[in-house]
């Protein structure tokens, strides 16, 4: 299953085990979280589940993230120091000996690349860490980390409704563009082998039920896109949000959702996604009702 279960929102063993139970019922075996959320309830949550269910460690493929440093003001830090300490803490909340996949949740300016990859590098071949990754990071910052670290993977938000990793494609060459997104990242991961996590991939659901909207979509496209999601879901038989995740995974880029959800039902739902085929006309039917405007 290309899904990774985004565990943001678990908060205690009851709501993970259930939301965990979901996922590998439909084939998701990789969980997503981070030591800031919930404080670390998020990780303590994961925790708890794996004590209870020691079976389910050999199944599933642990992610978390670190780097940010909530506070007055926030601030990020990345140094080797704080890596091991990070680690060493996400490794007891886990309770687990190893974390298969790290994450550096968000660039920091003032990071030494060089003496917090060494540090990476050493959880590395200690076996603490199986991957490093990083999430929010334009092309030449991975770059730069690729110097010290192999990169696995890059977390960023992309959906129907963050839909500009596609105009950066389609509009080259066109008056007046800016996107809010950098051009060359996605086929910069894909030369590269670096895998491509999706996170707020449904769009807080606006596509398929949720009240609200997104502020870069204008009135007629988010009104269009619900439309258009509907109608494809009845012709395909299918749940509204299995077909806004199918749109992510027709792209050449091999794209991974990471679907975040506390409830069970709304998981299950997300197990059709990977079936669907959405053929050409139906993904372009999609793109441009969400982009408000024809292609160039």
């Amino acid at each position: 299953m290309n899904l990774i279960l985004g565990c943001m929102k678990l908060r205690d063993q009851g709501g993970a085990e259930a939301a965990i139970e979901a996922a590998l019922a439909i084939g998701i075996t990789r969980l997503d979280t981070a030591d800031i959320y919930g404080a670390g309830a998020s990780e303590r949550a994961i925790g708890a589940v794996l004590a209870a269910h020691p079976s389910w460690r050999s199944q599933l493929s642990i992610q978390t993230k670190f780097g940010i440093r909530p506070g007055d003001p926030t601030t990020y830090r990345q140094d080797g120091d704080y890596v091991r300490a990070s680690v060493e803490g996400s490794l007891k909340r886990l309770g687990v000996d190893r974390i298969d996949s790290l994450l550096i949740h968000r660039p920091d300016p003032l990071a030494d690349y060089f003496a917090t990859g060494s540090a990476l590098m050493r959880l590395m071949e200690e076996g603490t860490i199986g991957r490093v990754g990083v999430s929010n990071m334009h092309e030449h910052q991975i770059a730069l980390w690729q110097r010290v670290i192999p990169v696995s993977a890059n977390q960023i938000e992309l959906s129907l409704a963050h839909h500009a990793f596609v105009d950066v494609d389609v509009d080259v060459n066109c008056v007046d563009q800016h996107h809010d997104f950098p051009t060359g990242l996605l086929p910069y991961c894909m030369t590269h082998g670096i895998e491509i996590q999706a996170y707020s991939p449904l769009a807080g659901g606006v596509f398929s039920g949720a009240a609200g909207g997104p502020e870069n979509m204008t009135g007629h496209a988010l009104a269009d896109t619900r439309a258009c999601v509907a109608r494809i879901a009845a012709e395909m038989g299918a749940e509204p949000a299995a077909v806004v995740l199918a749109w992510l995974l027709r792209h050449p880029a091999g794209i991974v959702p990471v679907v975040g959800s506390a409830n069970p039902e709304r998981i299950a739902t997300f197990g059709s996604a990977a079936r669907l085929c959405l053929s050409r006309e139906q993904w372009y039917e999609l793109y441009v009702a969400a982009r408000g405007r024809p292609l160039p």
